[in-house]
């Protein structure tokens, strides 16, 4: 996880308790925490106007007009393990890759992740991969980033390629990427042609293993 982040909100693992504590602590901030529920805290990381525009240049998008995100976070585990669940709500302007159009989007996403220390991490690098496990985000030393965090997040739920409700690709485009000017949009469309090509070569040379079968069945007896 980067350590300069646009929206940095780091909360240091030992306030948040060690589950099986039933103990109240008001945290910084006025936060409240507490063991019921195993969760220590609930808190929302908003992004004020600069760090959304450092955001937006990081993500290379056009604007973000508003980014907030609810996290409710578990007490720590033994191994210093923190689970977390958030709630992303985000308006942003994003560029069309068909049109080059700016247009507005809005996210809305639940998700859950969980804070790890770096040496828990790298113990469970070879692991054998879950794929419905939570995502294990890294830290090192003694405090968790909730707005790094929430980054992240955004980043992954955007669409790559993002398009403008009801654009249409230019005549002759099958996929691949947007137009451009020296043609390379046609690469796609070459390759499916070339590869139709090589099929239908490979057919011409090689019969087909039931032809003969076929003959034989035609043929009268």
């Amino acid at each position: 996880m980067s350590s300069r982040s646009e929206l940095s909100r780091r909360i240091t693992v030992r306030s948040l308790g060690i589950k099986g504590s039933t103990a109240s602590r008001t945290l910084a901030g006025g936060a409240q925490a507490s063991g019921a529920d195993d969760v220590a805290l609930e808190m929302v990381v908003e992004a004020d106007a600069s760090e959304r525009v450092a955001i937006a240049r990081r993500l290379n998008e056009p604007a973000i007009e508003s980014f907030t995100c609810r996290f409710r976070l578990s007490e720590a585990d033994k191994k210093g393990r923190v689970t977390a669940d958030g709630l992303l709500a985000a308006r942003l302007t994003r560029t069309c890759v068909v049109t080059l159009e700016e247009f507005p989007v809005v996210v809305a996403e639940q998700f859950t992740v969980r804070f790890v220390p770096v040496e828990t991490s790298d113990e469970q690098a070879d692991v054998e991969l879950d794929l419905d496990a939570d995502d294990d985000v890294p830290y090192d030393g003694t405090t968790i980033d909730v707005g790094e965090a929430a980054i992240e997040q955004l980043a992954l739920v955007l669409d790559p390629y993002p398009r403008k409700p009801g654009a249409e690709r230019p005549p002759g485009v099958i996929r691949g990427d947007p137009p451009s000017a020296d043609g390379a949009d046609h690469w796609a469309e070459d390759a499916d042609t070339e590869a139709t090509n090589e099929d239908a070569g490979e057919e011409t040379a090689r019969p087909h293993p039931f032809a003969a079968l076929a003959r034989l069945r035609r043929e009268p007896d």
